[in-house]
């Protein structure tokens, strides 16, 4: 019987409680209460109900005889499996039955819960307890046996839980191992528990050791530990750890690794030993955790000594699992294989017959195990483990067989049967296993051969068969099975009950629409099984085509609206009959009128969909339309607002589509009686979604195929594939194809000793696809580097050394572990060294070699532990560091025979030996140097190359050339009092200088102008400003200034100069100029010079755009000083304002109705009032006016001097003050510049030819040359 989530409540209590009964739970009192649950409305309603017998198939249906309400409450129909529970009377019995079963203890494997037995581990001295609880009626009673003879439950240590059938033990001993059975007996039969394997637990420790084993093995040899377990049950988890002498620290568990792996029986096994793999005195310590007590214990210690050795080892087998397994269906099987070798195998683990491993099978991580989950019988075959290394090519293979038996499992499982007198039972037991299980039946708990004899119950091979019962033959019947795997047991009960027909709940009022298909339900019981059948109006049985009938259903098919009417539908058996009614509405169908259209658009557009519909006028009010996307329905304002539904569901707005839309859009309108569905599909092209399923289809010899399947393409078709690959030694993935056009498949070459993984991208017209899934890694083993190292160059730029530099070798390209540079050096003597780099990163050697300049020949090679790169390494030759030139050019001086301006000048020189050794390195011209006298520390250089080299340094001819003096014209800074010397160079160094000349250049044209730009412009001015050039080169002497008007994309041809002088503004260090005489709303280009005596300098222009006529800016009133007849009155027009065509003051005596107006000005920002009263106080403002616009500043009220405050005022101004202190300085800086040219002395000539050279070095006099002064 299977009832679920069945509530009782119980009567005869002042206050209800509910209490969950579990579905073989035993119903207490003879009146009860059932509560059901309406799934439809989530209520809850209670009713008591006085019932005889309620008991339910096991196909759902309820049987009860008699229903007395006790409450007004209606009852509900029934639980959401459909079936209501119908409670036991006191005068009817129910068979037991367990329900709750013994549960393991200390064990948590599968194994130990299997079939019909448990595992409970115990230990010494605590309690031990054996689940056991049974549901039944009358109540019952428990028996428990032990190995199975009964066991005696009243002993001082042994007791029963009260209203349980759980066994207790206390003070638990040895003595208490054993196989425990519960028995729940009522009169109704004989229900039995599992039974409980009771095993007490041993924990032993390790035997303590004096002295520890000493192992000696040579480095990169295998070495195998055993370890001696203590007996301990249940079995302990081994593991090693390695004890530093002297260490207090928690000593590290040794990891299995690819080299080192523990084996099923503990021993700790490695494929080579390392010496890394021993720290000093240190020792190996086998180690054990005994679950149940949650402790550790060490065994003896192991200690190893490592020789150093160079060997390396072919491989061979060190350790392997059982050749020959046994596993059991749904279990485990395993297999282990350990390899020695150095270098360390790889191993591979195939089936035989080329049969591939499927993905219950897993090879651990380091590849010694293969483990076989959920075995199926299909399982059953050869397999076998091999291993190779760089010394044995032919593998080394290891066998295993599995077979695969089965303890006895159902296949056809009996179960509960209810059922009325005088019907017919059968209990199905159809099992199986390897070996093929014994089946045997037991009638409550006995033998069935030695139960009463039944002339109504047959044995007929797998099933046991009741036909005709009696209301006695109620009892438990139990089949076991078992192999020599285990065994298995079914409990089940046959409980024959004698109910009248009730219906419990009736057809009800049903709403549906025409041409709809409708059932109407009527859950009825009893037993025997009742009979029903249904009435319309209480007088048309329903008989024809259009019904179909089940045995509590009608279904009637396209209704019509004459279907409108009452239903009966009466149940009976031979013990009476009972009926209940039901009504039928017919209703119009609802249609939707206007349905939405399909749509194609590119991503990013919007889409709208539009739903109309009518319905029956009884039910408008209930009809409402919801949206749905491929049948999930969608809510307003999903997709973060991106999707919305308007109009009370009559439209669908989609704001910005994406690929993501793309689906089938449904509006279904609903009134809760029937709806109508308009469908429509919405296509967004987009670029295509990412390929699916990506994976390695091959992977080895270095290379590897990828496969994958084509994702959505959005309606644009995809056109190819970005591959991507990601290594262990990358930080991200990197692209490194594309394929041509849509193939499925990609194969790629790969480095060696890599992991790598890979991903792609499908393209279409419309862009990129988001990555792929990540494929499973594909590794390649280690081999030779595939080159040596790329340009490779000898610098000679360190004197004394030979500096050698190349590009570094990635780690994808080292191909092995162990990598280092090898650099080898030869001599012209033919003497060869060597020299190691061991970091990859480090792509420069710098070797003492303590001489100048001697031919080497280079080789860098790429070496790993695999060895060298196949192919030969290039030999490059170059020289050690250079030195100083040993030669210093001579008679440095002005070439007389030279052209000379403010812009060049002529040099000459004695030329030097360019001999490799005078030049200790290659010769590469001379350079000039020179300095401004007052900055000596600021030297500039002039590059002088001579023919017969080029800039590199390398010589295209050998011989010095055949002149014995360079000349050279140069450029100078202009205005300059300046020293000059001239050097030899090689290709890094410089000789020493060449004896000095002073030289004054002559005056040159400025540069441009600095910080052009306009300050505000009004429709026929514009204010410009400008700092001095940053190269006065000479005094500057003025400034010209043009300007044009820009007509297009070109400029007028006319430059019109304008005449008058800038002003300059010391306070903010700059010029500024008001341009005049401009047209309204024009662009011009306002160009500037600065000038010289000698000339016009570098052009510096801005353009700008003169205004419309319209409003200038306000002016602002920034001073206004006043005299004993006038005031200067100052303004302020900011950068960006709009200026006045000019401006004006006006002024009027304070207490005076009309204002006076003052002279205009285009230029200036300021204007002075004159003719005034001394003493009087005065209104004045300022006017922009721009043709018929006039913009007043504020007034300020000014008051002017009397006579004797004017002089006062002009001694004590600030203005003079600062105007006193400038003079004198200037007084004082001519004094003392007349005081240096005096010292100087006197000039020379250019045409004095013994004059024009330098002193040498060593002559502390120097020579000054002025012939570059103005004429």
């Amino acid at each position: 019987m299977q009832f679920q989530n069945l509530f009782c409540i119980m009567p005869g209590q002042s206050t209800i409680s509910v209490t969950k009964v579990h579905s073989r739970a035993l119903l207490d009192k003879g009146e009860l209460t059932r509560m059901c649950w309406n799934q439809g409305t989530g209520g809850q309603s209670i009713a008591r109900l006085n019932v005889l017998i309620g008991i339910a198939k096991t196909q759902g249906r309820v049987c009860s005889v008699t229903m007395t309400f006790l409450s007004s409450l209606a009852i509900l129909s029934l639980l959401w499996t459909g079936v209501c529970l119908s409670i036991l009377n006191r005068k009817y019995g129910l068979p037991p039955s367990i329900i709750l079963e013994p549960k393991p203890a200390y064990c948590s494997l599968p194994a130990c819960d299997i079939g019909d037995t448990v595992t409970i581990y115990f230990k010494v001295e605590e309690k031990i307890r054996i689940k056991c609880n049974a549901s039944g009626r009358p109540e019952v009673t428990y028996k428990w046996t032990k190995d199975n003879l009964d066991f005696d439950t009243e002993s001082p240590r042994v007791s029963v839980e009260n209203g349980k059938g759980t066994l207790r033990i206390t003070n638990a001993s040895k003595a208490d191992n054993g196989i425990y059975q519960c028995f729940a007996t009522n009169t109704k039969g004989t229900a039995l528990s599992k039974k409980a394997n009771v095993v007490m637990t041993i924990n032993d420790v390790f035997k303590s050791v004096i002295r520890p084993e000493r192992r000696d093995v040579n480095e990169g040899m295998p070495l195998s530990l055993k370890c001696k377990q203590p007996h301990v049950v249940p079995k302990p988890n081994v593991y090693w750890t390695f004890v530093e002498e002297y260490s207090t620290a928690q000593p590290p568990i040794i990891p299995n690794d690819k080299r080192v792996a523990i084996d099923y029986e503990g021993t700790l096994h490695f494929a080579n030993v390392k010496k890394s793999d021993v720290k000093g005195e240190g020792k190996f310590v086998c180690n054990m955790h005994n679950g149940v007590y949650r402790t550790s214990s060490e065994g003896e210690d192991k200690i190893v000594n490592v020789i150093s050795s160079e060997s390396v080892n072919g491989v061979s087998l060190l350790w392997r699992s059982d050749a020959s397994v046994l596993g059991l269906k749904n279990g485990k099987a395993k297999f282990m294989c350990i390899f020695a070798g150095k270098a360390t195998p790889d191993i591979v683990w195939k089936r035989k017959g080329g049969i591939k491993l499927n993905s219950r099978m897993k090879v651990s991580e380091h590849g010694q195990e293969l483990i076989i989950e959920d075995l199926e019988f299909a399982d059953k075959g050869e397999y076998e483990c091999s291993a190779t290394n760089d010394v044995t090519s032919t593998p080394v293979v290891a066998t295993f067989t599995l077979q695969v038996e089965a303890r006895p499992y159902f296949v056809k499982e009996p179960i509960d049967v209810t059922i009325g007198v005088e019907e017919n039972a059968e209990f199905f037991c159809m099992v199986e296993g390897i070996p093929a299980p014994d089946v045997n039946w037991f009638i409550n708990g006995q033998p069935i051969n030695d139960a009463p004899p039944n002339p109504r119950r047959t044995i007929q091979k797998d099933r046991l068969v009741f036909k005709n019962v009696t209301d006695g033959d109620s009892q438990v019947i139990q089949c076991k099975a078992a192999n020599k795997h285990g065994s298995l047991m079914a409990d089940v009960y046959l409980n024959v009950l004698a109910l009248k027909a009730l219906v419990t709940d009736g057809p009800g009022k049903v709403k549906v629409a025409e041409g709809n298909s409708v059932t109407l339900k009527c859950e009825h019981n009893g037993k025997p099984d009742p009979a029903l059948k249904w009435m319309k109006n209480n007088v048309q049985p329903l008989n024809t085509d259009r019904y179909e009938f089940t045995h509590n259903t009608v279904l009637i098919k396209d209704v019509l609206k004459k279907d409108n009417g009452k239903y009966t539908c009466i149940s009976s058996n031979r013990f009476g009959s009972d009926n209940k009614t039901g009504e039928l509405i017919v209703r119009k169908k609802t249609k939707v009128t206007l349905r939405p259209v399909e749509r194609s658009l590119a991503y990013g557009e919007g889409a709208i969909f539009n739903c109309l519909a009518t319905s029956d006028p009884s039910e408008q009010q209930f009809l409402e339309k919801l949206w749905f996307k491929n049948g999930v329905r969608i809510n307003n304002n999903d997709d973060d607002g991106n999707i919305q539904i308007l109009e009370n569901g009559d439209t669908l707005s989609i704001v910005k589509t994406s690929s993501k839309d793309s689906a089938n859009y449904s509006c279904v309108a609903d009134n809760k009686v029937d709806s109508d569905t308009g469908e429509s599909q919405l296509k967004v092209k987009a670029p295509p979604d990412p390929p699916r399923d990506l994976t390695i289809k091959t992977c080895g010899n270095l290379k590897v195929t990828l496969f994958w399947r084509p994702g959505f393409d959005n309606y644009m078709p995809i056109s190819n594939y970005v591959i991507y690959s990601k290594t262990n030694y990358d930080n991200a993935y990197k692209k490194i194809n594309e394929t041509i056009g849509t193939v499925s498949e990609y194969e790629q070459r790969l480095s060696a000793y890599a992991n790598y993984t890979f991903q792609i991208k499908a393209r279409n017209q419309l862009g990129e696809s988001v990555f792929s899934n990540i494929t499973p890694i594909c590794s390649t083993k280690a081999a030779i580097p595939e080159q040596h190292p790329t340009n490779v160059r000898i610098v000679e730029n360190m004197t004394g050394k030979l500096v050698i530099e190349w590009d570094p070798v990635e780690p994808i390209d080292q191909n092995g572990p162990d990598f280092k540079y090898v650099i080898i050096t030869q001599d012209k003597a033919g003497n060869k060294k060597s020299y190691e780099v061991t970091d990859w990163k480090t792509t420069r050697k710098e070797i003492d070699v303590n001489n100048i300049y001697k031919e080497y020949k280079v080789q860098v090679k790429a070496v790993n532990s695999k060895g060298e790169a196949a192919i030969p390494p290039l030999v490059y030759t170059g020289h050690s560091g250079m030195g100083v030139p040993t030669v210093v050019p001579g008679n440095f001086e002005v070439d007389p025979d030279a052209p000379y301006t403010h812009e060049t000048i002529g040099l000459r020189w004695d030329a030097v030996d360019m001999s490799e050794e005078t030049m200790q390195g290659k010769f590469d011209g001379y350079k000039i140097r020179y300095w401004h006298m007052d900055q000596p520390d600021k030297v500039k250089e002039i590059q002088v190359e001579v023919p017969g080299t080029n800039k590199k340094g390398r010589r295209k001819r050998r011989q010095a050339t055949a002149e014995s003096k360079i000349r050279r014209t140069v450029r100078l800074p202009p205005n300059a009092d300046l020293q000059l010397d001239v050097v030899a160079r090689n290709t890094y160094l410089d000789s020493n200088g060449s004896n000095k000349i002073n030289i004054t250049t002559p005056e040159g044209v400025p540069g441009p102008v600095q910080s052009l730009e306009s300050m505000y412009r009004s429709g026929h001015f514009v204010k410009i400003k400008w700092e001095k050039p940053k190269e006065e080169n000479g005094k500057i002497v003025g400034y010209d200034i043009e300007y044009e008007e820009i007509i297009g994309l070109g400029v007028d041809k006319e430059s019109i100069p304008v005449q008058s002088e800038p002003e300059w503004v010391a306070e903010r260090k700059q010029y500024e100029f008001g341009v005049p005489g401009l047209e309204l709303n024009t662009n011009y280009r306002i160009k500037v010079w600065a000038k010289t005596k000698t000339g016009r300098g570098d052009i510096e222009f801005v353009d700008v755009k003169t205004a419309a006529e319209n409003m200038p800016t306000v002016p602002l009133i920034v001073d206004a000083l006043p005299a004993k007849t006038s005031i200067n009155v100052t303004w302020q027009i900011n950068k960006g304002d709009v200026a006045g065509y000019h401006y004006f003051v006006e002024y009027r005596k304070y207490g005076e109705h009309k204002f006076q107006s003052g002279p205009p000005e285009k230029r200036n920002t300021w204007s002075v009032i004159n003719n005034l009263t001394s003493g009087s106080s005065y209104e004045v403002k300022v006017v922009a006016e721009s043709g018929k616009f006039k913009a007043r500043s504020e007034i300020r009220l000014v008051t002017t001097a009397k006579t004797d405050e004017v002089a006062s005022a002009v001694y004590n101004a600030e203005w003079f003050i600062i105007m006193m202190v400038v003079l004198a300085l200037l007084i004082l800086i001519l004094f003392i510049v007349c005081l240096v040219k005096r010292s100087r002395g006197d000039k020379y000539h250019v045409q004095e030819k013994e004059k024009l050279r330098g002193l040498e070095n060593d002559e502390k006099k120097t020579a000054q040359y002025n012939g570059f002064n103005d004429k």
